[in-house]
């Protein structure tokens, strides 16, 4: 019986398991991006949005540092070619961006401030080519909302 070639488009997944780098993380101990630990990190595939509602609720900024997880670089899954950029919107315009970035890149930081007035906020995770991409894994590093005092 002849078996079709995996393709990305046929398994529209993450890829987890014992050949797939998963962070362990635990309370005591956390990921690496770059030479910095991170305790908390929203992972995506691109290309990706996350939406938040803030309406009301008393945000003063939105900040995370983003990346490759360290990692999944050693995976032999990986795709250490791509080129990703992360964005974020504010009431849907561009507020700040990373750049484009690679896998050899540190982690940058990204903060969007004066939220107080905001309706949404909007992280977008994409390739530089805009493909959809299972084998590019990357994270928003101890992303947070920071309330206005």
């Amino acid at each position: 019986r002849r078996r079709r070639p995996w393709h990305i488009a046929e398994n529209p997944r993450p890829l987890y398991g014992a050949r797939h780098a998963k962070p362990r993380i635990t309370p005591t101990s956390g990921y690496v991006m770059g030479k910095k630990t991170f305790r908390r990190g929203l992972w995506v595939a691109p290309n990706h949005e996350t939406v938040f509602d803030v309406k009301g609720a008393g945000f003063s900024a939105f900040a995370a540092e983003v990346g490759f997880y360290d990692g999944y670089s050693k995976s032999s899954y990986a795709n250490r070619g791509a080129v990703v950029s992360f964005e974020i919107y504010v009431d849907g315009k561009l507020r700040t961006q990373s750049g484009f970035m690679t896998f050899s890149d540190a982690p940058r930081l990204l903060v969007a401030d004066r939220l107080a007035r905001a309706k949404e906020v909007k992280l977008v995770t994409r390739r530089a080519d805009l493909v959809d991409d299972w084998y590019t894994f990357v994270t928003w590093g101890d992303p947070r909302f920071i309330k206005a005092k």
